[in-house]
């Protein structure tokens, strides 16, 4: 017996919707935000997404927004730096990736990209 896995853009999209109807302009769903600013970024990594500047396009509000609100969150320089790097604005990135292990030396996910550079 086969098991069918929607894919994850499809996945991704319910998902983003769903939490779109659901949360307006909350603050505690701000890390839900910045959470979806993630798989976007990620989603364009891997080519994903049939929506790709739109993507790009909303994950850079939702990064802006939540840069705004609380700027010293590790995490959220990481998707910031993964989103440049796709961008070709590798300076940028760089500098995301270190303010990210700044806020946090112990981020895995800052600590592994910064080798990258």
């Amino acid at each position: 017996m086969a098991l069918y896995q929607r894919p994850l853009s499809e996945q991704t999209a319910g998902s983003a919707a769903g939490f779109r109807a659901g949360s307006g302009d909350r603050p505690e769903f701000d890390r839900c935000r910045d959470r979806i600013a993630a798989v976007l970024a990620v989603n364009l990594a891997n080519g994903s997404t049939e929506t790709p500047k739109e993507d790009e396009a909303r994950a850079e509000r939702l990064l802006a927004d939540a840069l705004q609100r609380d700027p010293n969150r590790s995490q959220l320089h990481v998707t910031i730096a993964l989103l440049r790097r796709l961008q070709n604005r590798l300076t940028e990135s760089r500098i995301e990736w270190e303010r990210a292990l700044a806020l946090d030396p112990n981020n895995a996910a800052a600590y592994g990209h910064s080798a990258l550079r």
